[in-house]
């Protein structure tokens, strides 16, 4: 087989991704338990993809109905790739287990618990860490000299006054 050929069908893999009972037994050889994850997991859940995509950049992973998605972020945590990827997907793996709608709710967190998951919400990777976003000047009272920033613009139908002097306050344009 030419490396052409090779090259395209690890691709075409890559997008079709991973069965979870496969990533199960990859986490399992990394030195994780996932014996209670194997038996909560029902047949169908088993055989659902796990993809690992490059479009997640503030979230370390999602679930649909039919696929787990997890970020390639993961696998870039200085000394702790697998243990990230250990969390996120067994994270994910309790949504499926306790039902989309479930959110985080005690049902999923019990799930967390029986799977051997940490059962908080979020995550603290450092390579997902969200940049701030930069406020703009939007508005300004003139009697007081003082200025506020801003996501968005200010409605242009409210009338703002000044919690220092009492003025009604002028919108910057642009901002």
């Amino acid at each position: 087989m030419s490396l052409r050929k090779l090259v395209a069908e690890h691709e075409k893999r890559e997008k079709a991704g991973v069965p979870v009972k496969d990533f199960l037994l990859q986490l399992r050889e990394h030195g994780y338990n996932v014996d209670a994850a194997f038996d909560l997991c029902s047949e169908k859940i088993l055989c659902l993809p796990v993809i690992k995509v490059t479009n997640l950049r503030t979230c370390a992973g999602k679930t649909y109905t039919y696929k787990i998605v997890l970020s390639h972020l993961l696998w870039m945590e200085p000394g702790k790739e697998w243990e990230a990827v250990f969390e996120t997907f067994m994270h994910e793996l309790a949504h499926l287990i306790t039902g989309l709608g479930e959110g985080h709710n005690w049902k999923w967190k019990w799930t967390c618990r029986k799977i051997g998951c940490d059962d908080s919400r979020c995550h603290n990777l450092r390579t997902m860490q969200r940049k701030p976003r930069k406020r703009k000047l939007v508005a300004a009272c003139f009697p007081c000299d003082k200025k506020w920033h801003a996501k968005k613009k200010l409605s242009e139908w409210k009338i703002y006054r000044c919690p220092s002097c009492g003025e009604i306050i002028t919108r910057i344009k642009g901002g």
